[in-house]
């Protein structure tokens, strides 16, 4: 590198948004997006991901035994006890349960969807997947100068 020049090296921080399961091994578009956040995270960028139990084509498998397989407990899957009015209410009308789980070192929020047909869709779970992006709207800058990550809101 010449004198006088440096590199920036600032870590950028990724949310990846995706309607479709991002571990999903049978979907290309899901598998070129899930690599370039791996590559991402590998390079030092913070990344996460927000995703559904929606696969791209029929598979063989459950979302039960593909989350398994991802280290996710099975005890985690089933729909949580119901909840009062005003927690319904923030959840979007919906109890679906959240996962979470990682790939290859990216954190995974995944919506246990069970309505997964895309010309079909849940009002209910749509309205608990984007309640899980708790944004007022405004990007705030931290105290490094950076923009922080979408608050995922852990449930």
């Amino acid at each position: 590198m010449p004198s006088g020049c440096s590199v920036d090296k600032r870590v950028v921080r990724f949310l990846l948004v995706n309607n479709h399961c991002i571990s999903d091994p049978t979907a290309g578009v899901t598998q070129s997006l899930r690599t370039i956040v791996e590559w991402l995270h590998d390079a030092g960028h913070d990344c996460r991901v927000l995703t559904t139990a929606r696969f791209e084509a029929p598979v063989i498998f459950t979302i039960e035994d593909h989350l398994t397989q991802q280290g996710v407990d099975r005890s985690l899957l089933v729909t949580q006890p119901r909840r009062t009015k005003g927690q319904w209410k923030k959840l979007g009308g919906s109890d679906r349960p959240v996962v979470h789980y990682s790939v290859k070192g990216v954190p995974v929020t995944l919506l246990v969807t069970r309505h997964n047909d895309e010309s079909r869709p849940d009002r209910a779970e749509g309205s608990q997947y984007l309640a899980l992006l708790k944004w007022d709207g405004k990007l705030p800058q931290s105290t490094n100068g950076s923009v922080p990550f979408l608050n995922l809101v852990a449930r």
